[in-house]
Formats: C-alpha cells, sequence, structure tokens
C-alpha cells in the first residue's frame, strides 16, 4: 500500500513539475525579453517635460478598483 502511495505521489510530482515548465517556459529567456521590452518604452526626459507642458485634467484617469 506505501509503494502504491509513492508510486502515485512521484508521478504526480513529476507531471506537475512538467506541466509547469511549459506553461512558464524557459525563465531566463522570457526575463530578457521583458526587460528589452521595458527599456525601450521608457520615455525620455524631453517627452516628460512635454507631457507635464500640455497636461489638462481631461488627461487623468483615477485609479479604479480590481474588477
Amino acid at each position: 500500500m506505501k509503494r502504491l502511495a509513492m508510486i502515485i505521489v512521484t508521478s504526480m510530482t513529476v507531471s506537475a513539475a512538467l506541466a509547469a515548465s511549459f506553461v512558464h517556459g524557459d525563465p531566463g529567456h522570457s526575463t530578457e525579453l521583458q526587460n528589452a521590452a521595458h527599456a525601450q518604452t521608457l520615455p525620455t526626459p524631453e517627452q516628460i517635460a512635454v507631457w507635464k507642458a500640455t497636461a489638462t485634467i481631461a488627461d487623468y484617469t483615477p485609479p479604479s478598483p480590481p474588477r
């Protein structure tokens, strides 16, 4: 009985680890892509100055609770 339980637990652990690797993929590669994408989207100080100079009250979107 203990042997059967150990076989079931081991197979569930291995299958969960395998499924997680398919879902998440290569964590190092995706983190590098996210960092590269984030670095390209940062505004320059000149853009920020223009935004501040031309901002109106209609440009502000108040925070809302999660849905």
